[in-house]
């Protein structure tokens, strides 16, 4: 019971003292009012007391200390007007949004009235070398695109043509970027992309230093604004590229790449982490690359399906760590890429065979047997196959590789039954190993990096050209490794949990009723 008692009586003592804290600040707030005589300073002191207000939904009553203090501060009442509106708008969205209708209906539209009124004399008496009149036109176009007027396209040219004006006569950039914001969370992404290139002139062109470049680059891309980052690392690795000392430099770059290169549940970019890779090349600092960078530079590069320049990659990283952890995973890989992108099956059957020699092999060494396996079948070479395929069985538990024992199994009892390869299995490797791309499927999994027994979701797009007749209905043929799910024909989507671990390939072939649209493969890694 005492303890009881000791708890309710602390939190009435932290309820207490917090409301004396919060007074006090609201009262030395409200003091500092009196000795404002810079609309600057008003603006900033009125953003803090509205928060205040707003913080316990008290509109109506920072309306009235609003009012109250117009006729002691006529010189300032455009900040004053502004707040005003801004309350009012605020106000509005949040009866809305908690459906207080009886003060909505009864009070919106004087409401509404209001809000354009005071922002039209905000707007008449400050000039657009003031930020107030870009917050006011920007409050104004928010107001009209929220209720879909037919004013607000017109709002928002007024807005951006008044921030271009500003841009040019004022240093200020805060505004442009909050408007920028504003505008890309509302999905305007073609103006949002205009102001915030107006910002990034005219940042760069300011007197910043490299250290506060680099710090807005960060902020951007923690924000998810990977363009404008892209564009303010490009002009912070310009820089430094003329005054870093040779290992400094290196780790920059390898830094910043490193933040765009493709992660599953992370932001990333691997189109700008790779040319931030090649401008390393191109400096004359590749020797510096270290195991882990080298390897997920080819990751990067996989997963943005630039499979040749990943496999030079992946190249490079045995010849120069012979003994790296990731060494059976890239050979596997390499013939996965050789094989069924490149087309090279001989080269592809290289690595396979690699891998597969040792007389216990390891995991990789097992997953090549099948390939070896699959390859030898598709080829008509059916002895050969079977070995491959009974060699496999031989050397493993199938409790371990459930999976690949499965399929391994499927293609022995095709060979001593005389039956053809899987249809969607063999139309795949007819398809792959035999024409050539169109780019007209998509297929993509995620995350690319799993677990056993997690989540892993597939999907395919397929792109197919515009005509006037309607969209051609399309079938899938899933092959691959795909774990125990079995897709239906229509399934252009559908989740794995794979139980063994290793390198997953996928493959899919799109048909219409007019025969092969295209085809697709794709790498998924299971720790």
């Amino acid at each position: 019971m005492k303890k009881k008692n000791l708890r309710f009586m602390f939190i009435f003592l932290f309820i207490l003292f917090s409301g004396i804290y919060n007074s006090t600040a609201q009262e030395n707030l409200t003091k500092s009012i009196d000795e404002i005589n810079n609309a600057k300073e008003l603006f900033s002191v009125l953003a803090k007391i509205q928060s205040n207000y707003l913080r316990e939904s008290k509109y109506n009553d920072f309306i009235k200390y609003l009012q109250s203090l117009l006729s002691s501060k006529k010189n300032l009442s455009p900040v004053i007007n502004y707040y005003l509106a801004n309350t009012r708008y605020q106000q509005l969205k949040y009866l809305e949004e908690n459906q207080q209708w009886d003060e909505y209906f009864s009070q919106g539209n004087i409401y509404r009235s209001q809000i354009t009124e005071l922002i039209q004399k905000v707007i008449n008496n400050t000039s657009q070398k003031d930020p107030l009149h870009i917050y006011a036109r920007l409050i104004l176009w928010r107001f009209f695109q929220d209720m879909h007027h037919a004013f607000a396209e017109n709002a928002l040219k007024e807005l951006i043509d008044s921030i271009f004006i500003y841009a040019q006569e004022n240093n200020e950039l805060t505004p442009i970027k909050e408007t920028a914001d504003l505008l890309f969370s509302y999905n305007r992404k073609q103006e949002s992309k205009q102001l915030y290139r107006i910002y990034i002139d005219n940042l760069i062109s300011s007197d910043i230093d490299n250290e506060e470049l680099l710090k807005k680059a960060k902020i951007f891309f923690e924000e998810g604004n990977l363009e404008l980052a892209e564009l303010l690392y490009d002009t912070y690795i310009e820089r430094i590229i003329k005054t870093f000392p040779k290992q400094e430099l290196y780790n920059s770059l390898v830094k910043i790449a490193m933040e765009f290169v493709y992660k599953d549940y992370q932001l990333n970019d691997p189109e700008y982490a790779e040319k931030i890779f090649t401008k390393i090349e191109a400096i004359g600092l590749n020797e510096l690359f270290e195991e882990e960078t080298i390897y997920l530079r080819g990751f990067n590069l996989e997963k943005k399906k630039d499979y040749r320049k990943a496999k030079d990659i992946y190249i490079d990283l045995i010849q120069r760590y012979s003994q790296t952890k990731y060494l059976d995973k890239v050979l596997f890989k390499l013939g996965l890429i050789h094989t069924y992108i490149l087309k090279e099956i001989d080269k592809g059957r290289d690595y396979f065979l690699k891998l597969s020699q040792p007389e216990n092999p390891g995991l990789y060494g097992i997953l090549s047997l099948y390939q070896l396996g699959l390859l030898s079948q598709w080829e008509g070479k059916l002895q050969q196959a079977k070995d491959y395929y009974q060699r496999l069985i031989l050397n493993v538990k199938e409790e371990d590789f459930k999976e690949v024992v499965v399929l391994t199994q499927e293609r022995l009892k095709e060979i001593q039954e005389i039956r053809p390869l899987e249809y969607n299995l063999k139309t795949f490797l007819d398809t792959c190993l035999k024409e050539e791309k169109r780019y007209q499927v998509e297929l993509k999994a995620h995350p690319y990096v799993s677990r056993k027994e997690q989540e892993v979701k597939i999907n395919a797009s397929v792109f197919m050209p515009e005509s006037g007749c309607l969209q051609a209905e399309v079938n899938y043929l899933w092959s691959g490794n795909l774990g125990s799910y079995k897709p239906a024909l229509k399934d252009s989507e559908f989740i794995i949990r794979y139980i063994q671990s290793g390198t997953k390939a996928i493959n899919l072939v799109a048909i219409s009723p007019s025969g092969i649209i295209d085809y697709e493969f794709d790498i998924v890694d299971i720790d």
